[in-house]
């Protein structure tokens, strides 16, 4: 769960943010840039996951010395 937005200041580019929600034709919906952010969050997700996985690669049981990790995949 994301904390407050004081938490976040430090990680969200609040000028690109505003402009973002400036380009949005409904105040109230926020419909176009709800969809940026949304979709922007799914990119990260799946970038995460591709990391992951290639860690897992990296990881591969066959190597002895990183036996150790492959809890994590």
């Amino acid at each position: 769960m994301l904390g407050d937005s004081n938490d976040l200041a430090g990680s969200i580019d609040l000028e690109i943010f505003g402009q973002i929600l400036e380009m949005d034709d409904d105040e109230e919906d926020r419909e176009f840039s709800r969809a940026i952010v949304y979709g922007f969050l799914e990119q990260a997700e799946d970038a995460f996951q591709n990391m992951k996985k290639s860690l897992c690669v990296f990881l591969n049981p066959s190597y002895p010395s990183r036996r150790r990790y492959i809890h994590y995949c």
